[in-house]
Order: structure tokens, then C-alpha cells, then sequence
């Protein structure tokens, strides 16, 4: 019965490991060795429940992951969860603008551009709020970047023009 409640443990499947090291240490209380072991592997079983976070369920809930990843630099992270949840809602504007932000944040200009760009057209707010967001400092003397948000001049355009 220990060697069963070591391999549901080696599985991962903390909380029926638990219950069988509970049963164990009950049905052998009078076995010092086996009511110990059993007591060891409870309290490992108790720290992993608790440690294991709940993986996300919807778009919501990944984004939010996403956000606490990019607000540690966790980029790498942060990017994995904003294209999860955008291959559930591929449309929403404030999922693509967090992947602006995660792009921009390790200066893959192309990519923080166009998911930028396909965030502003779909909510035009955006423009204002990039300006003004330290995830895209990086970018504020890129023109590609002024000219989606609308901040070059009608000289810059003659001027590129010649």
C-alpha cells in the first residue's frame, strides 16, 4: 500500500497521495517507521497542493498572467500567455496591445508595430496610451511608430517624400 500511495505521488496526484499517506498512517499507527514516512510525504503532498496554481481557463485569466509576467520582465512568459489568449479572442484590442508591449519590451520593433497597429485600428485610444506607456520608450524616435500614432508632421511626410 506505501509502495501504491509512492507512485500516485511520483504521478503528481498530490491530493489522492495525500489521502492514501492519511489512511496509511492511521491503519499503521503503531509501525514508528511507516507513521513517520506517512507524516513526511502528508506535509509534501499539503506544500504541492498549495503551491499548484490553477492553470488558466479563458482568455481573462490569461491575459492576467500575461500582464504579471510582463510587469516582472518576464517576457519570454508574458508573450506565451497574450498569444494563448488571442487564439481565443483573436480580436481584442487590449490582448493586442499587450503583445505590442511584450515585443517592443525585447525590441522586436516589426512585431510591437503591427500588433500595435492592429490594435489601434480596432480601438483608437490606444494611440494616446502607447504614447505615454514606458513599455514603448524604446520606440519614441522610431517614425514608423510616431506615425501610427499620428504625431508626424505633414513636413516629415514632404520631407520623406523628396
Amino acid at each position: 500500500a506505501f509502495e501504491q500511495a509512492i507512485k500516485v505521488f511520483n504521478r503528481r496526484q498530490f491530493h489522492d497521495a495525500k489521502e492514501m499517506f492519511e489512511n496509511l498512517k492511521a491503519k499503521f499507527s503503531n509501525d514508528l517507521e511507516i507513521a513517520a514516512r506517512s507524516q513526511m510525504y502528508i506535509q509534501v503532498c499539503a506544500q504541492k497542493i498549495a503551491n499548484t496554481n490553477p492553470l488558466p481557463r479563458n482568455a481573462d485569466e490569461l491575459y492576467d498572467r500575461g500582464v504579471f509576467a510582463l510587469n516582472i520582465g518576464d517576457f519570454s512568459q508574458a508573450r506565451h500567455f497574450f498569444e494563448k489568449a488571442l487564439r481565443i479572442n483573436p480580436e481584442a484590442p487590449h490582448l493586442l496591445y499587450s503583445l505590442a508591449a511584450t515585443h517592443a519590451q525585447v525590441g522586436a520593433t516589426a512585431e510591437a508595430l503591427e500588433y500595435l497597429r492592429r490594435s489601434i485600428q480596432i480601438q483608437p485610444r490606444f494611440r494616446s496610451q502607447a504614447y505615454n506607456d514606458s513599455d514603448f520608450s524604446e520606440l519614441r524616435e522610431n517614425k514608423q511608430f510616431l506615425e501610427l500614432l499620428g504625431l508626424t508632421s505633414p513636413f516629415d511626410l514632404l520631407e520623406s517624400k523628396r
